[in-house]
């Protein structure tokens, strides 16, 4: 580590090693683009574990997304080696979710959590205002649309509520506090603000300010010391503040009095203060939201803002916790401080405000207020401003040397952000300078800039392709190239102009799920089941003609048009015809299965796999339970769109119809709020979900050509963020795509000044979002506007008068090939199909990030002598993830688990729950799962006869101080280089000894003590390597890197010829194994990342292998 650190040191700038350095106290470094901030984090991370006596785990480092906390985890391995993967890389959400595991005490205990989708949100939205009494403003209906007009609105200042983390309670507090001080401000000002200047005698506008003037200095007077709420100002303070500025600016321009008009529009309605009226408001909104919290907390929703909000609470209110966290989080680091939210920055605060700390934490947060654009998601870079105050003696460091683009991009940047607001840092720190300075291999790079502009978008695209031809003919990198907009719907608009040049594109898009091919299949099957379920073959039929012409059934065209005539012609169902031929007999069984699975109400996931024929041999099933399916009538889609042929052949289709059938599945789930649902379930989402519109709400992301180095880039400039290229095109740059569009008043926007539970810094975001759009240019930057009218181009304001916007070159008319080549073009969208990757390329990221459990692992190193192809099993279950219904035997193994973590939760003063809560909770699981009825009667009956003597004698089988469920897949925890992850059913922990015991709990048939050698019965050693990876996985974690794992132990929960095994294992004896297994993770890590995973040999199980040596040497044939 010691040399790559120190050269890494000796390359930074002194602003860089400065914040390096200096570790302790707190730090906010203004951080520019292009200006180094990922290699500063990941090098002062370094230097705490070199200069302070910590260990990696009290070190944390926050981020905004997953693929954030993989580069920075990424940087510090490189940095620290093995102690950098131990440091704690979270997301705000990861950090909350780790603290409610790991310290699961001091959270409301049996949470579940439930998406809350948009269906159902807005059934429950209504609701609350069909609830609300009176004439209120909220109950406004319109008649046309049919829906509640504030509807939306509601939702919108739910969310705000929400994300801000303030109890309703503590916001009642402040809206009381808030009338009481309108009180105040009305005795003082209602007779000034009713009369108008010219009342005052003259000067009269000289005297009118004086008048507010003498109030304001009573009013001084009044202000009270107090906050009803820790961070939130008292109202007249904020009251004070404004008018002393209005007063200043009017006696600097002869008392203009439009100053003072603007000031009494937003403070004063009438004869009263708006504080009243928009207290009533609020008030009324805050009721609706309590009301619609109940029903949330009652249906066991639960979203990730309840996850920092419920993490926030727990720390203010249990110094305990605020204790450990303060020992464990001795160092804070925080990227993209500009983004955090107000809940973020109080979940940040919340960590570190102790009076031990004397307001002087070891805290670095880096952001730039320049690049906040997410103001939409709630963040607000005016908590860059807050730290400077929150903290006693905060320090500044401004970066301005940029790595990244030339100094003409960088001039031509900072002369549009310069002046986009009077609330940037800059402007408010005299001592703050962000005129960047390019220091980086492109710092003499010549000024190459162009602005053209376009008589329209479609001429603009045709040139951009062109011109993108052009340089890849002549040897520039596709890859360097990127193409950046305001809107998806450019992007998608340039595409085909693109595509027709031949030219790749990796571009990063949502996909509505509803629009996807297999889901409109399931949901077409679905209701040709349901109209023959309920007989009525009159709507049947015209869905059974379309689903005759699905190539995968390969039925003749024309056969099938002489069917359809026929039942035209002889006025008899499209069945009655089909029933006349044979080659139609496995349509129509098929159809009959259907008919079967619907009537039996069947799991929604076990209908699918009838629907798609994914699971065709259904003889698995107990034959007291099986039900009757005509093997003839199997469909024929699982082999025709989920082969493995299709795989290699078209995997971006392949992908998408996997993530489509898993997206509407969970949201069918989490509409119903249950996991059992059934196909009515989802035909009912399907119909509601369309007669509200709500299409575009459900969709997956599909990421074309990330993986490939010959494609150029398209992105919106929020996607830009973080990214860059050598060449930029920023399209459309005009007033009607840039310029902040004017939103319809809204009446619902009533927060008072001191209550900011939305974002405070809208204010020249779409300024920022174009600075942004231009700093990802390392070496040209190419804008283009599509908006002459005759000779003036349609600037935003923001590009208006610079120095070199009106510059702009004005394109030539198009020739008539060209206009030709436009339509053509406009024709090709619609059906516009994009280059494909190659499965490996397809698979790239997701075999990167692919984290290997123990039951992956026992799969592939224990071969299933009944598995006929392990090599594309593996790849279907592990890697793609195919959305197979679970077993009932995994689903009763699953309801067994959770009763156990469900015992040992909620013990009661050292006593286990009664047999008969115990009982219910058995039967409530299994009742929640995705089994058929007559499977849940076989496995309560089951339950009863195997677990009743395990629950009768707990005290014998369970410790009371396990720790249940503990889940280390939320940790990235690196073995080798390989993501290693899983949950535990149980550990016991000695803090003293520092020693683990791991205990795992198992169905069926159990077996007194583990083998010792490796050819033994495939089952036990299946469950050995089980617990030998339970202790890799516990050794390598954060939280546990001290302690050493001494034994494991897996309890037989259901009982077999009268009696409970509990076989156990001493590590010590296994250490053979242990090495053993290390290795074997390590040679599957390569396979997989290679995809010779595939090529493993059928039923050659490595049971068969006599000694540790043979097992090496046979996955090294298959090692890359």
């Amino acid at each position: 580590m010691d040399i790559s650190f120190q050269e890494q040191l000796d390359k930074l700038n002194n602003e860089q090693r400065k914040a390096v350095e200096n570790i302790d106290g707190a730090y906010l470094v203004l951080a520019g683009p292009g200006t180094g901030k990922t290699q500063l984090l990941s090098l002062r991370a370094a230097n705490i574990l070199k200069k302070a006596d910590v260990s990696p785990d009290n070190i944390l480092c926050l981020t905004f997304t997953e693929a954030g906390c993989e580069e920075m985890s990424s940087r510090l391995e490189k940095m620290a080696g093995k102690e950098g993967q131990k440091i704690n890389v979270f997301t705000f959400h990861g950090l909350a979710g780790m603290i409610r595991n790991q310290y699961p005490k001091y959270f409301n205990d049996g949470v579940t959590f439930h998406h809350l989708d948009k269906l159902k949100q807005l059934e429950i939205i209504d609701e609350v205002i069909k609830s609300l009494e009176g004439d209120s403003i909220l109950k406004q209906f319109d008649k046309q649309t049919g829906f509640y007009v504030h509807r939306d609105s509601l939702i919108q200042r739910f969310n705000e509520i929400k994300k801000s983390t303030y109890t309703p309670s503590e916001i009642r507090e402040v809206i009381k506090d808030n009338l009481r001080e309108a009180d105040i401000i009305e005795s003082l000002f209602i007779d000034i603000v009713t009369k108008r200047y010219q009342d005052y005698e003259k000067p009269a506008k000289e005297n009118y300010y004086r008048a507010f003037s003498n109030a304001l200095d009573k009013l001084k007077n009044e202000i009270p010391e107090h906050e009803v709420i820790k961070n939130i100002p008292n109202i007249t303070r904020t009251f004070i503040t404004e008018l002393e500025e209005v007063i200043d600016e009017a006696s600097e321009n002869n008392y203009s009095v439009k100053h003072i008009n603007n000031f009494k529009k937003k403070w004063f309605n009438e004869k009263e203060c708006s504080l009243r009226k928009s207290s009533e408001l609020f008030l009324q909104v805050l009721d609706c939201y309590e009301k619609y919290s109940e029903i949330l907390e009652e249906k066991g929703y639960y979203t990730f803002d309840d996850m920092i909000r419920d993490a926030i609470h727990a720390i203010e209110n249990n110094p305990d916790l605020k204790y450990d966290l303060l020992e464990r989080f001795q160092f804070i680091m925080v990227d993209e401080f500009q983004d955090t939210s107000i809940a973020q920055l109080r979940f940040i605060y919340s960590l570190v405000d102790d009076n031990s700390l004397d307001g002087d934490p070891n805290i670095l947060a880096v952001g730039d207020d320049d690049q906040g654009i997410y103001s939409f998601q709630g963040a607000d870079s005016s908590n860059m401003k807050d730290f400077i105050k929150h903290f006693k003696n905060p320090k500044i460091i401004t970066l301005k040397e940029n790595y990244r683009s030339s100094q003409s991009i960088l001039d031509k940047s900072y002369e549009v952000i310069k002046d986009s607001s009077n609330n940037r840092m800059e402007k408010e720190h005299d001592d703050i300078s962000k005129n960047l300075t390019s220091s980086g291999i492109n710092k003499d790079y010549p000024d190459i800039f162009s602005f053209i502009a376009y008589p329209n978008k479609e001429t603009e695209y045709l040139k951009i392709a062109e011109d993108i031809k052009k340089r890849i003919n002549d040897g520039t990198s596709p890859n360097s190239i990127a193409i950046i907009s305001r809107k998806h719907s450019e992007l998608n608009e340039v595409l085909p102009y693109l595509v027709n040049k031949k030219i790749k594109t990796n571009y990063k898009r949502s996909k509505n799920v509803f629009s996807n091919e297999i889901v409109k299949l399931i949901y077409n099957l679905s209701l040709i089941t349901e109209y023959l379920v309920k007989d009525i073959n009159s709507l049947a039929d015209p869905l059974i003609s379309k689903e005759l012409f699905n190539p995968a059934w390969s039925y003749d065209t024309e056969n099938i048009l002489a069917i359809l005539k026929n039942s035209n012609k002889n006025r008899t169902s499209i069945l009655k015809e089909l029933e006349k031929s044979l080659e139609y007999e496995r349509f129509l069984k098929y159809l009959k299965n259907l008919q079967v699975a619907w009537i039996k109400e069947l799991p929604l996931e076990q209908f699918i796999d009838i629907l798609l024929g994914s699971k065709a041999n259904l003889e698995e099933q107990k034959e007291d339970i099986k039900i009757n399916f005509d093997q003839k009538g199997t469909a024929p889609y699982f082999n025709y769109y989920f082969s493995e042929e299709n795989l290699k052949n078209n995997p971006g289709d392949y992908i998408d119809y996997l993530e489509a059938i898993r997206k509407i599945r969970d949201s069918v789930k989490s509409y119903e709020n249950k996991n059992y649902v059934t196909i009515q379930n989802f035909v009912d989402y399907y119909k509601k979900a369309q007669s509200l519109n709500l299409n575009d709400n459900l969709s997956t992301e599909e990421n074309i050509g990330k993986n490939i180095s010959d494609m150029i880039n398209l992105t919106t400039a929020h996607g830009a963020k973080g990214l860059e290229y050598d060449i930029v095109y920023i399209l459309n740059a005009n007033n009607k795509t840039w310029d902040k569009t004017k939103s319809t008043p809204n009446k619902l926007n009533f927060y008072p000044d001191n209550l900011h539970l939305s974002q405070k810094d809208a204010e020249g975001e779409e300024v920022r979002l174009f600075y942004v759009a231009m700093t990802r240019a390392k070496k040209e930057l190419i804008i283009c506007n599509s908006s002459v009218d005759k000779e003036t181009a349609a600037l935003p304001g923001f590009l208006v008068d610079l120095s070199w916007s009106n510059n702009y070159k004005i394109a030539p008319e198009l020739n008539s090939t060209e206009l030709i080549t436009i339509e053509e073009n406009k024709w090709d969208e619609p059906i516009l199909k994009l280059p494909e990757e190659t499965l490996k390329d397809f698979l790239k990221e997701r075999l990167e990030n692919f984290s290997l459990n123990a039951t992956s692992f026992t799969n592939l190193i224990i071969a299933n002598p009944y598995d006929k192809d392990p090599g594309w099993n593996f790849m279907l279950n592990s890697l793609l993830h195919f959305p197979f219904a679970p077993t009932p035997i995994t689903e009763y193994g699953t309801a067994v688990h959770s009763v156990f973590e469900w015992i040992i939760n909620n013990q009661e003063s050292g006593e286990y729950p009664s047999l008969n809560r115990i009982w219910e909770r058995v039967n409530s699981l299994i009742d929640d799962s995705i089994m058929s009825s007559k499977e849940k009667e076989l496995y309560k009956e089951q339950a009863k006869n195997k677990l009743e003597k395990i629950f009768s004698n707990l005290e014998d089988y369970l410790d009371h101080d396990f720790v249940t469920e503990y889940d280390l897949s939320k940790e990235k925890i690196i073995f080798d280089g390989q993501k290693i992850s899983g949950r535990l059913d149980a550990i016991k922990v000695d803090k003293k000894q520092k020693t683990i015991e791991i205990i795992d709990y198992k169905t069926g048939t159990g077996f007194e003590e583990f083998p010792k050698r490796i050819n033994a019965n495939t089952k036990q050693l299946k469950y050995l390597f089980q617990l030998l990876f339970y202790r890799l996985l516990v050794e390598n974690s954060s939280e546990f890197k001290d302690y050493k794992v001494t034994t494991g132990r897996m309890i037989f929960v259901e009982e077999s010829k009268g009696i409970i095994t509990v076989p156990s294992i001493n590590y010590d004896e296994y250490e053979d194994l242990y090495e053993l297994t290390k290795t074997l993770v390590s040679k599957i890590s390569k396979l997989i990342k290679s995809l010779k995973i595939r090529d493993l040999p059928t039923n050659n199980g490595y049971i068969v292998l006599k000694t540790i040596e043979d097992q090496i040497n046979f996955i090294e044939e298959y090692d890359i």
